[in-house]
C-alpha cells in the first residue's frame, strides 16, 4: 500500500490491502502439490510445451508446435488431476465472483452494512473492481480503475481468444523502445549508427541466430528470447537494462557460432533491412522524447506474464483455478483449436505471438468452474462516477479496454489517459494523474472531460 500513502500524504484515511481467496496468505490455499519436487517437475512438464521460431512463423515451425497436441493434453490432464486431488472442491470458490462478495463484505463489516465501497484496482484487480462495480452498483464510491482487463474477452469468450487483446500493443511498446534508443545511443548503445526500423529488425535477426543455434547446444531458446523481451515492455525504467543485456546476448551469440565454426552469423550488414515499424501517426512526438528512467512507486504486477516469467512469489496454480473457473471455457475447445490460436497471433505478431505457456492457453483441460460466474452487463449505472487510467501502449492491458468500460458508463466516468508506454501509471510517475487521483480520493472530484496527462 506504499503507493496509496504516497498519493494521500495529506489524509488520516486508512486504505486495506488484502490478498483475494487463494492468494498468498488468504484461504483456501491453492497449492496443487503436496511435496515441491513434485511442483518442480510439472513446471518442468509445462515448460517443455515450447514454441520455437525465428524472426518469422514458418509451416514448419507450426508442424512442430502441432505435434505437441498429445503432449500437451496428457500435461495438462495430469496438472489439473493432480490440483484436484490436493485441493476438491476449493477449487470452485477463488473465482472473481466470490473475491467481489468479499470486498462488500469486509465493508460491511469495517464500515457498516450498505456503506460506499472505495476501491482502487490496478491491472488483474481491475477484473475484481469491474465485476463489483456492475453487480453492486449501489453500493460504488470511489472507484479507481488502472490498466483495465477486457472484461467480454476474460468472462465471455474461451480464454485462449483472450490473449489476442492482451498483445494489442505490445510491438507498439516495442517500437517505442526501439524509437527511444535509436535517439539515445550514448546509453543505448546496441542503437549507434541505426536507426529506429533498423533496431527492429536486429530483434528478427537475433531470433535466426538463436533459432539456428538452439538445436546445436545454445543456452537459450527463441521462446525464452521472447518471454524475457515480452517482460521488459511492462516498465520503460529498465529499458536501459534491455539495451545492454541484448548487447551481451549479441556478444555470446557472436561467442557460441565461433565455437561451432558459424563466423558470418553477425556481420554489420546482416542488421540492415527494409522493416518499417508501426508507429501510431495520432502519437505526440514528445511521448518518445521524454521517457522517464527514475520511478518513484513500484508495484509487483507480474500476474499477466507468462507462467514462466511469473516472480517466484506468484502461485501459478491459483492463477489457473481463478481464470479458469471464470471463463466460459467451453467443452468443445480442443488442444489443436488452442494452438491454430497461437499460430495465428505468431503470423499476426511475429515478436510476441509464437509464446506457448500463457494460463489462458490451459483453461480447456481445467475441469472445474466457479460456483458462480459473472458475464455482465457492464454498463450499469454505478452510485458514483469512476476514475478510469490507462496508458497509451501498455503491453499487456492495452487503451482500448479503457476506452470500452468509460463507453459503456458514458457519464459515471472519466478516462485519464497517460502519454507513456508501460503497465500500469505508476511505472511512469506523473504529477497530472497524481492530482487528479487526490482530488478524487480526497474531494471526490473528478475532471468534467476526458483527459490526457503527460509524464514528468
Amino acid at each position: 500500500m506504499s503507493s496509496v500513502s504516497f498519493v494521500l500524504s495529506e489524509s488520516s484515511t486508512v486504505y486495506l490491502g488484502w490478498d483475494p481467496r487463494g492468494v498468498n496468505n488468504s484461504t483456501p490455499a491453492i497449492n496443487c502439490f503436496s511435496a515441491e519436487v513434485t511442483e518442480n517437475q510439472m513446471l518442468s512438464m509445462i515448460q517443455n510445451i515450447r514454441i520455437e521460431a525465428g524472426g518469422s512463423f514458418t509451416p514448419r515451425d507450426a508442424e512442430a508446435l502441432y505435434s505437441q497436441v498429445a503432449y500437451i493434453d496428457e500435461t495438462l490432464s495430469t496438472m489439473y488431476q493432480a490440483c484436484v486431488a490436493s485441493e476438491g472442491d476449493n477449487l470452485r470458490y477463488v473465482g472473481t465472483v466470490a473475491n467481489a462478495r468479499d470486498l462488500i463484505s469486509m465493508a460491511d463489516a469495517i464500515d457498516g452494512p450498505g456503506s460506499p465501497v472505495n476501491y482502487w484496482g490496478m491491472s488483474a484487480g481491475t477484473m475484481i473492481g469491474t465485476y463489483f462495480l456492475n453487480m453492486f452498483p449501489s453500493r460504488a464510491g470511489k472507484i479507481i480503475l488502472d490498466s483495465l482487463m477486457s472484461s467480454d474477452a476474460y468472462s465471455a469468450k474461451p480464454p485462449h481468444l483472450a490473449i489476442a487483446n492482451r498483445l494489442t500493443d505490445a510491438e507498439n511498446t516495442l517500437d517505442g523502445f526501439c524509437f527511444w534508443c535509436s535517439k539515445t545511443t550514448n546509453i543505448c548503445r546496441i542503437g549507434q549508427g541505426k536507426t529506429a526500423a533498423e533496431i527492429k529488425d536486429d530483434f528478427f535477426n537475433i531470433l535466426d541466430v538463436v533459432y539456428d543455434f538452439y538445436p546445436v547446444g545454445y543456452t537459450y531458446s527463441t521462446e525464452d528470447i521472447r518471454t524475457e523481451l515480452y517482460s521488459y515492455m511492462y516498465d520503460p525504467s529498465t529499458w536501459i537494462e534491455l539495451a545492454e543485456q541484448l548487447l551481451l546476448l549479441v556478444q555470446d551469440l557472436v561467442k557460441f557460432g565461433q565455437s561451432i565454426g558459424i563466423m558470418s552469423k553477425f556481420k554489420r550488414d546482416t542488421f540492415k533491412g527494409n522493416f518499417v515499424p508501426h508507429l501510431p501517426t495520432s502519437i505526440k512526438p514528445t511521448l518518445y522524447e521524454n521517457l522517464p528512467f527514475l520511478i518513484k512507486a513500484k508495484a509487483n504486477l507480474r500476474n499477466l506474464l507468462p507462467l514462466s516469467r511469473r516472480s517466484s512469489s506468484i502461485n501459478p496454480w491459483v492463477h489457473l483455478a481463478i481464470l479458469c473457473g471464470d471463463t466460459v471455457n467451453p467443452d468443445s475447445t480442443t488442444t489443436k483449436n488452442v494452438l491454430d490460436e497461437i499460430v495465428r497471433l505468431s503470423q499476426t505478431s511475429p515478436l510476441f505471438g509464437p509464446i506457448a505457456d500463457w494460463a489462458e492457453y490451459f483453461c480447456h483441460r481445467w475441469g472445474s468452474r466457479a460456483v458462480e460466474r459473472y458475464t455482465g452487463p457492464w454498463n450499469t449505472t454505478p452510485a458514483n462516477r469512476v476514475l478510469v487510467i490507462g496508458n497509451k501502449f501498455d503491453p499487456a492491458t492495452p487503451l482500448v479496454n479503457a476506452q470500452t468500460m468509460v463507453q459503456q458508463l458514458g457519464s459515471f466516468a472519466v478516462l485519464v489517459t497517460l502519454n507513456t508506454f508501460g503497465h500500469t501509471s505508476l511505472v511512469t510517475p506523473s504529477a497530472c494523474v497524481l492530482k487528479i487521483i487526490q482530488s478524487y480520493l480526497l474531494r471526490n472530484q473528478l475532471p468534467a472531460t476526458n483527459v490526457e496527462c503527460s509524464p514528468d
